[in-house]
């Protein structure tokens, strides 16, 4: 390989940007940060000197272990400390594939008189690079489904995006889902209706299958594993006045009173190996065992009904509680949300504009943060002071510019450099429900 050496121009100083670079290049070469070390003792040199330029008072490699979630005392009143414990916030109950399934479940249960069963299909999309920004909710209606709801809404914005439903997309959703150059589909182990009417099920969930294998778009049933210790844990988070009646039941494949299923069919949905013969029996069972711990965890974090919400006016600085005739299925989203925060305070916030949603977050910790040096850190209220608030994420994730005139639901009352951050956007009202010790924002000061 020819060796390409700089041309100097000896009549000036200036040189070309790329002898420049090659000048840089081969100094950086005699640069002894370069060298790799030479051996073990080396490196651990240079992992103690580069720990030195952290201010953490303390550097401990921790596992990030679930424990169940301590219980605030009657004192903590404040949005300050409440649910914290000596080891700092615990890990999040949902990984973000399964707070995407559960809401995609969710977006089922949407109060909008048009979205009534059966054609109902809730959908989520979101990017596939970290941190997964959400970009999209919705629901099937009597007019249209889920998926060409949000191709109109959000055009040319689906390209190379996870998607997550309620249930497998029909044979047409399917084609606009590879019209959209999504990477993967992901769904709840259940049907359309509509694919069981036009002709067989068997041909329905068959062409709709070929669809994406023809296409090279990953497109499987996913059902959210969550283990014994984190479904303890979901099981005794909510302490509210739990309501089912906003609630849509959960089905799947293998419900009984659903329909009949064809082995043919398991094959499609790529459950082939769950067919019923004695040696495939245990893993059956186990599939199954996990579909029912996944629905009662969903249904746990999704069904808190508040009676009463805080309603703040920004216009006019205003103050109102009054009862809630319409926001519990926004309220139940946030739940879910609040459900993956880095955090005990878990937060969740959720902004609508002309009725759809334009906008969600969470409180966690900056993008990429790694978890274990903030929650050993021997300073207690690091915590408070690292996390970013659900109210701003949901602002700076946002896929709307405008959110003049938008509502913004979220689980507890924003503090003040939210609040700050919500005036700015000119948004016309912040609600969230009256609950025990639930302020944190300007009534406090």
């Amino acid at each position: 390989m020819a060796t390409v050496s700089p041309s100097v121009n000896r009549s000036g100083i200036r040189l070309e940007k790329k002898d420049l670079y090659m000048f840089l290049a081969r100094l950086m070469e005699e640069s002894p940060e370069c060298h790799a070390p030479s051996d073990e003792k080396d490196q651990k040199q240079i992992v103690e000197e580069l720990k030195k330029n952290f201010d953490y008072h303390e550097w401990k490699q921790t596992k990030c272990e679930t424990q169940p979630k301590s219980v605030p005392s009657d004192s903590e009143e404040n949005g300050g400390t409440e649910g914290m414990n000596d080891e700092g916030p615990l890990a999040p109950y949902l990984k973000k594939e399964d707070l995407c399934m559960f809401l995609a479940l969710h977006m089922e249960n949407s109060p909008s008189e048009s979205q009534k069963p059966p054609y109902t299909t809730g959908i989520v999309v979101c990017e596939a690079s970290k941190p997964k920004r959400i970009i999209a909710l919705g629901c099937s209606t009597e007019e249209l489904h889920a998926v060409p709801k949000v191709l109109l809404r959000f055009p040319n914005a689906l390209k190379g995006c996870e998607v997550y439903m309620s249930r497998m997309p029909c044979n047409n959703c399917a084609t606009l889902l590879v019209q959209a150059q999504v990477s993967q589909v992901n769904y709840w182990p259940n049907f359309e209706s509509e694919m069981t009417k036009r002709e067989s099920l068997n041909d329905s969930v068959k062409h709709a299958q070929t669809i994406f294998t023809e296409s090279y778009v990953v497109a499987a049933p996913n059902v959210p594993k969550i283990d014994s210790q984190k479904e303890m844990q979901i099981l005794n988070s909510n302490k509210g006045v739990f309501s089912d009646d906003n609630l849509s039941p959960v089905t799947s494949v293998f419900d009984v009173t659903t329909m009949d299923i064809d082995g043919n069919i398991l094959k499609y949905l790529n459950l082939e190996h769950l067919k019923k013969c004695q040696q495939k029996k245990d893993q059956l069972e186990e599939y199954k065992k996990n579909l029912t711990t996944a629905k009662n965890c969903f249904q746990t974090l999704a069904r808190c009904k508040d009676e009463k919400i805080i309603i703040l006016k920004l216009e006019e600085k205003k103050y109102i509680e009054m009862n809630n005739p319409k926001y519990t299925h926004a309220i139940q989203l946030c739940d879910l949300l609040a459900s993956r925060s880095d955090n005990n305070n878990g937060v969740g916030t959720v902004i609508y504009k002309e009725d759809n949603i334009v906008a969600l977050g969470y409180s966690g910790y900056p993008k990429g943060a790694m978890n274990s040096l903030f929650y050993k850190k021997a300073d207690v209220d690091f915590d408070k002071h690292a996390v970013v608030c659900a109210e701003a994420n949901s602002i700076i994730m946002s896929s709307e510019r405008d959110l003049s005139n938008a509502e913004l639901i979220t689980t507890r009352e924003p503090c003040d450099e939210c609040l700050k951050l919500i005036w700015a956007k000119k948004t016309a009202r912040v609600i969230w429900p009256l609950r025990k010790g639930n302020v944190g924002g300007v009534r406090e000061g």
